[in-house]
């Protein structure tokens, strides 16, 4: 008579472990061809939310007047620029400027236009010409044209600097190009500043210089950290098993993990983005972790290991996943990426890892010093009760310090003080206004050129610009007062309310300068624009000047005008400051999920409550340390959550299951746990060294919040290991009861 037995994971794999082998590495082998087409994305789309109203403002005024918010400057340093011979020089980098393709202008004191006025014969002759066009040609000539310079206030602070020795060159992309072609522009721009080989006097900003930039350092993280984990992984695992063979498999495993994810990315047409920057290390570190479970396991209890291995990586899964829900496409990326590697990374253990550690390194020798250590730890669970506890309340009064987190993002303090585009940046705001304007776009169907209008648009002009976070603002005004020198001498205040008068200096500006107009006033002549150049570039300074515009508006009497909010790098920062809250929220679901996952394996409603405490709570110590060191909440920290969270519970998980069967074989709490101690500790000590490592080599990043989310995930790792280690066993201790009746 035939028993039936039950199917073995464990023995069905060592029987076919070569087939099962040479099919993943195979398959591995297929999707490396394609690794080297990967692709770096550093377009400004992945950093901003679609379809929500700032980018549908946006779409509206590209619409109607292109690419105007999207301003990339270049500022020229010279401590006599008033000289023929710097002059001279003006012009002909205005002259390269203006060939590069993908440019639709280039603004500067080299052309953009001068009026004014003179009395022949008693009549007054209207003049209009472009700046520079004639160059002086002594120090007499030279001084009054600075001195007519620095009385501009069209030019002050927007093509030079209050104390005349910085330049700048207002640059406009061409209407209809992609995000890819305005980098690709930038790369231009860059290569001719660098032609005149004057590094010192010449600075760089703006959005697409940002991405641009972001874009190198993303290519050179990722091989440096890469490469260096690589290595120090490999100096762990000898460490770990002093086998070098075992050592090669597990790092093997890795590769696998990687080449099937980021071949998979590349084959989608996807590509790497800011975010997406950490995804080989992320594999790589969950990966060994995950690894050395099996390589730590005998090969009686491999079906347990893998049980608790399969468990761990689908809360990963599920905090990774979190991400997908993000506004911001770069962080919706990283999800996507991470949730697929850690599906390879399952598929990679049970196919490859597995089999090649049940059917070559069955013996492999345990290391006796990780044992002695989590002995020690087990030795301070059962004798120290009390400073265990008053540590994880120590956590506890740390976490509440997370209310002193802001919720700001700054781009431009994602890279390090030293970095040349933030020396770029900062120089250019201290000498020439902001380069990322709010801009609001009043539109009125019957007109803009009305009083009622004319008179809100100064009124605003007027009332923003006492804002501390607001520099200079720049309106169709603006440019009537500056044609109007062509008539009067003296610009009297409200001079544009005579109808006939303005209409004489709009037509002027219509014919010799029409394409600045048409920056400011459409050619249906019903929408404006009015340009907010803020002296911050912080989302908490921008919030702020909105929430006054809006109030403002508010407060007027608005009738049939209508009002829209816009601005490129507005919708960037508001993206990201939704996406970070919104991923605290996604990440409480993704851990309600994890929890009941527990929940229903562990059955038991007391082992559920344990793991959410010691779990939660480093997450919440962590953002209070973040909160007592006055941190941001921004893309880096926000996802650190979601992140450690799923990966930190995985030694929770691993304790639970072993406790679990322990205690059914056993019956008693203390031999459970000691058991735990003996079999299943060295490998969660093994693989939190191996994940806060992983981590760690982030902090190599020159992009902040790469940096962020490499260091405090793995101080996070290192306060889940703690907590799992101490504060577990300790609850276990005092509050699971022993059972010998349920003894098997």
């Amino acid at each position: 008579m035939k028993t039936k037995t039950n199917f073995d994971l464990s023995i069905f794999l060592e029987k076919y472990a070569n087939l099962c082998i040479g099919f993943i590495v195979i398959v591995s082998l297929l999707f490396l061809l394609p690794l080297w087409q990967t692709r770096v994305d550093n377009s400004l789309s992945v950093l901003y939310e679609s379809g929500n109203d700032i980018d549908r403002a946006n779409q509206e005024i590209k619409k109607v007047f292109g690419n105007i918010d999207e301003l990339v400057v270049l500022a020229y340093h010279s401590p006599d620029l008033f000289q023929v011979s710097e002059l001279r020089f003006l012009q002909q980098i205005q002259e390269n400027l203006e060939i590069i393709p993908g440019i639709k202008s280039c603004i500067s004191l080299v052309n953009v236009q001068s009026f004014w006025n003179e009395v022949v014969g008693g009549e007054i002759i209207t003049n209009t010409a472009p700046f520079l066009k004639e160059l002086p040609t002594n120090s007499e000539e030279l001084s009054a044209l600075k001195k007519k310079a620095l009385a501009n206030p069209l030019y002050l602070k927007n093509f030079i600097s209050k104390d005349g020795r910085v330049a700048g060159f207002n640059i406009i992309f061409d209407d209809g190009i992609t995000d890819l072609q305005k980098e690709e522009t930038v790369k231009k721009i860059i290569s001719t500043h660098k032609s005149f080989n004057r590094p010192s006097q010449f600075y760089l900003a703006g959005m697409h210089v940002f991405m641009e930039s972001t874009g190198r350092y993303i290519e050179n993280d990722i091989i440096l950290y890469t490469s260096l984990l690589v290595l120090i992984m490999f100096v762990l695992m000898l460490i770990i098993y002093r086998n070098i063979w075992a050592s090669l498999m597990i790092l093997s495993t890795v590769a696998i993990s990687n080449i099937l994810t980021i071949g998979t990315v590349t084959l989608l047409g996807m590509k790497i983005s800011i975010a997406t920057t950490a995804t080989p290390a992320i594999i790589t570190a969950f990966s060994i972790a995950y690894t050395i479970h099996i390589f730590s396991s005998s090969n009686q209890g491999m079906n347990e290991v893998l049980l608790s291995n399969f468990l761990a990586i689908l809360t990963t899964l599920l905090g990774f996943a979190s991400m997908l829900f993000s506004p911001m496409p770069t962080v919706n990326q990283l999800g996507l990426y991470l949730v697929m590697g850690s599906i390879y990374c399952q598929l990679t253990i049970l196919l490859f890892a597995t089999p090649m550690k049940l059917r070559y390194f069955s013996h492999l020798q345990r290391n006796e010093l990780a044992i002695a250590f989590t002995q020690m730890c087990h030795k301070f669970v059962k004798t120290k009760r009390l400073l265990i506890y008053l540590y994880a309340l120590l956590m506890f009064i740390i976490s509440f310090f997370v209310l002193n987190m802001k919720l700001d993002t700054n781009y431009y303090k994602y890279f390090k003080e030293r970095s040349e585009i933030v020396k770029s940046v900062d120089f250019i705001n201290q000498h020439l206004s902001g380069q990322y304007p709010i801009v609001v776009k009043i539109t009125n169907p019957s007109g803009v050129k009305n009083e009622k209008t004319l008179r809100l648009i100064e009124k605003y002009s007027n009332f923003i610009s006492t804002s501390p976070d607001v520099d200079k603002v720049i309106n169709y005004l603006s440019l009537l007062n500056e044609g109007e020198k062509a008539f009067s001498d003296e610009i009297k205040s409200n001079w544009y309310l005579d109808l006939r008068a303005l209409e004489e200096v709009h037509m002027l500006l219509e014919g010799e300068d029409k394409e600045m107009l048409r920056y400011y006033i459409n050619s249906s002549e019903d929408s404006t624009l009015i340009f907010v150049r803020t002296k911050s570039i912080s989302s908490l300074d921008f919030k702020s000047i909105v929430a006054q515009t809006r109030q403002f508006f508010a407060q007027e009497q608005l009738d049939n005008l209508e009002i829209s909010i816009g601005g490129t790098y507005l919708n960037t920062v508001e993206s990201a400051d939704k996406m970070s809250a919104s991923q605290l929220t996604s990440s409480f679901y993704a851990i309600s999920a994890i929890l009941l996952i527990i929940f229903i394996f562990a059955r038991k409603f007391s082992l559920m409550l344990f793991a959410g405490v010691v779990n939660i709570l480093p997450i919440f110590a962590i953002y209070g340390i973040m909160g007592i060191m006055q941190e941001p909440l921004n893309m880096g920290t926000a996802i650190i959550a979601s992140i450690a969270f799923g990966m930190g519970v995985d030694d929770t998980i691993h304790f639970i299951i072993r406790y679990r069967y322990a205690f059914k074989k056993i019956g008693s709490v203390e031999q459970a746990i000691s058991l735990v101690f003996f079999e299943g500790v060295p490998s969660m000590t093994y693989t939190s060294i191996v994940i806060g490592i992983g981590f760690l080599s982030l902090a190599l990043s020159s992009f902040t919040p790469i940096y962020q989310l490499g260091v405090y995930t793995s101080l996070t790792m290192l306060l889940c290991y703690t907590f799992d280690v101490f504060v577990l066993p300790r609850l276990l201790y005092d509050f699971e009861k022993d059972e010998t009746e349920n003894v098997h």
